[in-house]
Formats: structure tokens, sequence, C-alpha cells
């Protein structure tokens, strides 16, 4: 509006769903929200109209899972004001999270700056197996990198996990970049985007794609020798991803689980406590050994509890 321009100068689009709270069901929130924010929403309708920009109505769906299945595409540039828009980093897109006067910037035909990232190689060996999922990966990345240590990056990840991963749980992984603080993240084109392009209605862009195929993930040589080009690397054997889970507290006492000890790939979900006893049923041959860490431990590192075995 105040840029004198009559349209946007690249492709926009506005969405709503973040708008409606969950706490009902899908109908009745959706109810609610048109009702409360009705103002916001014929608002952005209307300025959507006016300058050409593509609208998501209420009730569309959030962003990450439209911009997957629509807009998402290997070796594109986007940039969102949500800061899981990198999602779109498993379909190979470079998709970045920035705050809303950037994208106006964009909006309006200006060049959008930021400093120059560094780049984290993430190598995966092996493939998912057993109760692992994807997250799992990304689980175990920022337990490395920590909330911040991805700050000023972004984050490719490779080798024979990455390839064997649906394009799905490459979005998962991309999308969660945003907790370690990434730029953004991204995975190299493959087979799985393929299908996935294909299953969602685009042929036409795994036709283009296919033809410029090489210049869509990094050379051979990167991945044969990727200390040499990554700023830092990190290797990620599927062999020894376990879950990250926040410990379950009663009165006085937590389950803890030394993740050092395990000796196959598992995640633990659902794990219940009930006085000294774990209710939820865990194949035995997945740990070594199951520990109690006394509640006023809880706070140490570690390194520095005294474990003791739950027989």
């Amino acid at each position: 509006m105040h840029a004198g321009k009559s349209k946007v100068a690249v492709p926009t689009t506005v969405h709503c769903d973040h708008l409606i709270q969950a706490k009902v069901g899908a109908k009745t929130d959706l109810a609610v929200a048109n009702t409360q924010s009705k103002e916001v929403f014929d608002f952005l309708s209307s300025v959507s109209n006016k300058y050409g920009i593509g609208f998501w109505k209420p009730g569309s769906g959030i962003i990450h899972q439209i911009v997957l299945e629509n807009y998402a595409f290997p070796g594109g540039m986007m940039i969102g004001t949500d800061s899981h828009t990198v999602n779109a980093g498993g379909l190979g897109m470079l998709a970045i999270g920035v705050g809303g006067a950037d994208a106006v910037d964009v909006m309006s035909g200006m060049s959008w700056e930021l400093k120059f990232p560094k780049l984290i190689g993430v190598k995966l060996t092996g493939k998912l197996n057993g109760w692992t999922a994807p997250k799992d990966v990304i689980l175990k990345v920022a337990d490395i990198l920590t909330v911040k240590g991805g700050t000023g990056a972004i984050v490719e990840y490779f080798g024979e996990g990455a390839t064997s991963m649906s394009c799905t749980g490459k979005g998962t992984i991309c999308n969660m970049g945003a907790e370690i603080g990434a730029t953004t993240s991204i995975f190299g084109y493959d087979d799985s985007m393929r299908r996935y392009l294909a299953a969602t209605g685009r042929q036409d862009v795994v036709n283009a794609a296919d033809k410029v195929a090489s210049y869509l993930t990094a050379d051979a040589e990167v991945y044969a020798n990727p200390a040499d080009y990554f700023d830092q690397l990190i290797e990620n054997r599927f062999l020894y991803l376990c879950i990250l889970w926040k410990a379950v507290f009663h009165w006085e006492q937590v389950f803890y689980i030394d993740y050092t000890s395990i000796s196959h790939v598992f995640t633990l979900y659902g794990v219940k406590e009930k006085n000294q006893e774990i209710i939820e049923t865990i194949p035995t041959f997945m740990i070594d050994t199951l520990y109690i860490v006394k509640n006023n431990q809880r706070n140490l590192l570690p390194s520095q509890r005294i474990l003791i075995p739950l027989s």
C-alpha cells in the first residue's frame, strides 16, 4: 500500500489458520474463530484481492502443510512470516522464516538481505527402523546443537539415511530446525521427493527438476569429503539413535534412561508412572539398564547423578 504498488512484486499468499484455537473440535473451533476474528479475516481477504495475493481462507489448513503440498519445489527459494516456513526444505527448497518487515520488502520488489550463513552438514548413516521416526533425528541434532547452535547457519542433511527417508519425514526434520535457531534446513533432491510431487499432482515439477537434478544436490566430492566443505559436521548413526524425552516426575522419584547404555534403536512413547513401577511394557531387549533418579538429583547432569538400577 505505502510502496505505491498496484500488485505484489512476487507470488504471495496469505494463510489464516494460525488464528484458529484448537479447543473443542474442528467444526466448533472454526465457527468460533470466524466470529471472533471476522474483522481480521475480512481485511486479509480484501487486501489479498486488491493486491493480487493468494488467500487461503480459515479452515484451509496451517501453512506448513499447504506449502509442502502446493508451493514447495526443489531448487526454489521462499520466505515466509512463520518460523516453520522451513518445512519446505523437505522438498529441497531453501525456505526461510522472516519478520514481517522483511516480507513486506520482498513483496514490494526490494532485495532481502542477511548475513552470509554458515553451513552445518548432518550425515545420516543407516536407515530408520524399529520404533524410530524422523522426529528422533532432529531431536538428537537439537541435543547436540542446543536451541541456538544452528543460529546463522543452513543445515543440510545427506547420506543413506537422508535418501531413504520419506519426503514428509524430511519436512518434519526441516520444520523443527527452527527449534535450533537455524536459518533453514534442507535435503537434496531425491526419489522420495519425486514420489511426493507426483502423488500431489505435480508431475510437471518432477519433469522440470529431473532435467537439472545434478544441480539440486551437492556434488559427489562434497558428500565424499564433507569435512572439507561444511563449517561443522555432525554424523548421526541410526544404529545408536534413541528418543530424547522429558523425564516422568512422580513425587520423590523419576524414571531416567541412560542412553549411553542403549544397544538397540528405540523410541520410548507412552511411559507412565505408578508409585515405583513402570506400567507400560517396554521390550527388554531394547535397553540394557533402566534407572531411578532421585528427585533431588533431577537438576544435575547425568554424569553427576547416582543411578540406581531398577530391577
